[in-house]
């Protein structure tokens, strides 16, 4: 563990996930999202995926080759982006290298993030539940992400 701790990148001017609002625990005010980078075989290919938690609706943003912070804030800024603005209030995501760039999504798209601490996993139920099957389906021993046509995915699930 130690290390892994030592080769952890910092990520700069976090804000803490005490900080998020009181209705996104509650689920009661759609808009805010879950998000985790799903890395596939051999990590050659990888899938943002976002759900929101009220409604538990599922965006799945494939990342086409390398998944560096500054590609992954543009393809979260993109997918993001085209939604509604009531349906943008706020991401909670794990404190994984690629959203060293997180000031760079937020000041594109307006939505802040609020980093999961290591070992918090309850902060985040509703992207737990619904990443299982993507999460399943981009198995480490298997294809990976680019092995799934975009015409498979349907409602968040590639089709088997």
């Amino acid at each position: 563990r130690i290390a892994i701790a030592a080769k952890r990148q910092v990520i700069p001017d976090l804000v803490l996930i005490s900080e998020r609002p009181a209705e996104v625990e509650d689920r009661a005010v759609p808009g805010h999202w879950e998000g985790d980078l799903i890395m596939g075989a051999g990590n050659a290919s990888a899938i943002i995926t976002l759900v929101e938690r009220t409604t538990r609706f599922c965006i799945l943003q494939q990342v086409p080759y390398d998944h560096t912070a500054p590609r992954v804030a543009r393809l979260l800024s993109q997918a993001m982006g085209r939604l509604p603005a009531l349906l943008r209030r706020s991401l909670t995501w794990d404190q994984g290298r690629e959203m060293t760039r997180h000031a760079d999504f937020t000041i594109a798209t307006g939505i802040p993030v609020f980093p999961i601490p290591p070992g918090h996993g309850r902060a985040r139920t509703a992207r737990g539940h619904s990443g299982a099957t993507p999460r399943h389906r981009a198995s480490r021993s298997g294809p990976g992400w680019a092995a799934v046509p975009r015409s498979a995915v349907r409602q968040g699930r590639p089709r088997r």
